[in-house]
């Protein structure tokens, strides 16, 4: 049923005004993107020729991602055009379709074109090369299944150092409360070189409990050796009889 034979209003027109206002943000954080790609060309830069267009990919995430862009995801949303927020594997050729649709309807002139500068990874292309780099670093698709099983020897074996990443302090990160589990695991990262958190409201209460808790660990743990120090907790010389 219509919004004119229901009676409700529909949604908002856009001016001409709002629309630009809507392509020049959008301008200005592609022009971001474009010029972190130009980074790529820096002398030292050693990358594969087949891993280019991924790394050009991800310096415009991140580009886009030094933004606060939940404003702009909304007025996207709004026009039922794509949000972003599933543009990773193909950042800069979602923001230029984006573009070109405002742009035809702010009635501008100034439409993306394929020769403007900047390196944009076409949809379906952003899939082709994930599962080009995954069978080159994982071998073939296995037979019945798309996920591939690895068992990993272990990394000390390597000389490869080890980061744990799971969640770590995670719910204190986010409430500044950790629960058990979350300090067990904090202390199970004493077997790692680097322990990983995730950012939060209070990730430097967090960060201040795991620096605590690893420092008191490196007595108890070295690697998957568990370190059998001498114990605190009874010491016969100082005990007292309270009567």
């Amino acid at each position: 049923m219509s919004a004119k034979r229901s009676g409700t209003p529909g949604p908002p027109a856009w001016l001409p005004e709002q629309l630009q206002q809507l392509v020049d943000s959008l301008e200005s954080i592609r022009s971001d993107m474009v010029g972190l790609e130009a980074t790529l060309l820096e002398p030292g830069r050693d990358i594969h020729s087949s891993y280019a267009p991924s790394a050009a990919n991800l310096l415009h995430y991140l580009a886009l991602r030094r933004h606060d862009v939940r404003q702009l995801q909304e007025q996207l949303a709004g026009l039922g055009l794509s949000s972003l927020g599933r543009a990773e594997s193909h950042v800069l050729g979602t923001l230029d379709s984006v573009l070109r649709i405002l742009s035809r309807l702010a009635d501008s002139d100034r439409e993306p074109l394929p020769e403007r500068p900047g390196s944009p990874i076409r949809f379906n292309d952003g899939k082709a090369l994930l599962e080009r780099h995954t069978e080159a670093l994982l071998g073939p698709k296995p037979p019945l299944r798309s996920v591939r099983i690895m068992v990993t020897m272990p990394s000390e074996a390597a000389h490869v150092p080890v980061i744990w990443a799971t969640q770590v302090l995670e719910t204190f990160a986010n409430s500044g409360m950790p629960s058990r589990a979350e300090i067990t695991d904090a202390a199970m990262g004493e077997r790692a070189e680097c322990v990983m958190l995730n950012k939060g409201p209070h990730i430097l209460d967090a960060i201040r409990v795991l620096d605590n808790i690893l420092q008191r660990m490196e007595a108890h743990q070295s690697k998957k050796r568990s370190m059998l120090r001498r114990l605190h907790w009874w010491n016969k010389s100082k005990a007292t009889v309270k009567p």
